[in-house]
């Protein structure tokens, strides 16, 4: 007959007898008595010694340490490395709608002055008829023979004229003042200017006459 410790749970194979007597047995491995009774397991309790509280086993209890407080200024810095960091934007992306508003506000302004302001015109307008070499006391002048037109309704009193002398691929050589040789333009008129410049340029070309300086009256 198989019988199991109800400690242990140890299996012994005794014989039939024990089982008809009701003997107590004991477990070899834990110690345990039991009494079988017809199969019915009865265990008692082992007398134990009694323990000793100031008995020394070998080993000692430390003192729990002591759990100290974090700071937190440590703490603040643990979080800031922790967060995760704000994506930013480029620069330049900040700048994209104003440099945008500002290309169309200057395409606005180009077609108005185009098409719908009228130009500014010139209160003088000058074209060249015709130009001579002559010679005086041993020096060359370019006599340059202009047309004066006066584009508005007031008299116009010249002062100094300034041609601009160029080659012939337009690349300038040098601009001379002369002083105007008429005394008025007479409004809405016109009237014939020689300009009289002395030693022009010898690869000269070209010649631009402009009024540099006037007054009106």
């Amino acid at each position: 007959m198989l019988i199991t410790c109800p400690q242990c749970l140890t299996n012994y194979d005794v014989p039939f007898v024990l089982e008809e007597t009701g003997q107590k047995v004991k477990c070899a491995k834990c110690g345990c008595v039991w009494e079988i009774d017809n199969g019915n397991v009865k265990p008692e309790p082992e007398n134990l010694p009694n323990l000793d509280e100031n008995a020394d086993f070998g080993f000692e209890f430390l003192p729990r340490p002591e759990i100290k407080e974090p700071n937190p200024a440590s703490l603040t810095a643990f979080q800031d490395f922790l967060k995760q960091s704000e994506k930013k934007s480029p620069v330049f992306l900040k700048w994209i709608r104003p440099l945008y508003f500002l290309s169309l506000l200057f395409i606005a302004a180009s077609i108005y002055l185009f098409f719908f302001h009228p130009a500014i015109k010139s209160p003088v307008t000058l074209q060249t008829l015709a130009y001579q070499s002559v010679e005086k006391d041993y020096v060359s002048y370019l006599v340059l023979q202009t047309a004066a037109y006066n584009n508005t309704d007031k008299d116009i009193v010249p002062k100094t004229f300034t041609v601009r002398f160029s080659d012939q691929d337009d690349r300038l050589l040098t601009t001379t003042t002369v002083s105007s040789p008429v005394d008025v333009l007479p409004a809405n008129g016109m009237e014939k200017i020689d300009l009289e410049i002395e030693r022009p340029p010898s690869q000269t070309a070209k010649a631009v006459v402009t009024l540099t300086k006037f007054e009106t009256r």
